[in-house]
């Protein structure tokens, strides 16, 4: 999900569409798989993607959630990481009518005998809060 400071969108305006988004400051996930900082959006089926400016890159979620937080762009971050801010009013979602292209996340286990009953159960866990 988008997000940003409230204050940061007053300043430089809310964008209504992801093209809007290259005229605005971001930040980036250092070690992500951006290709050249684009980002694919997605909207009843329809895929647009953007290429972004970034202001700053930083390699940890939870500095691009500080970044974001002290107003220094658009982030792309996980609705868990930046629940309690977007509760609370200190960020707000940008764009909310498009989805980003999913996460990919890997279980991987060693070869061996069956996973025991506590990996299983967490990997059971994190399919179902996350999806398959």
């Amino acid at each position: 999900m988008l997000v940003a400071l409230p204050a940061y969108l007053a300043r430089k305006g809310k964008p209504d569409t992801p093209e809007e988004l290259a005229l605005h400051d971001t930040i980036l996930h250092e070690q992500n798989d951006l290709k050249k900082n684009t980002l694919k959006l997605f909207k009843a089926g329809k895929e647009r993607v953007v290429t972004l400016r970034g202001r700053i890159k930083i390699d940890s979620a939870s500095g691009i959630l500080a970044a974001a937080t002290a107003g220094l762009g658009i982030a792309n971050v996980t609705t868990v990481m930046s629940a309690q801010e977007r509760g609370n009013g200190s960020l707000i979602q940008v764009l909310p009518d498009y989805e980003l292209e999913p996460l990919k996340a890997y279980a991987i286990f060693p070869s061996g005998p069956r996973p025991s009953a506590k990996v299983r159960t967490l990997v059971a866990h994190l399919s179902a809060v996350l999806g398959d």
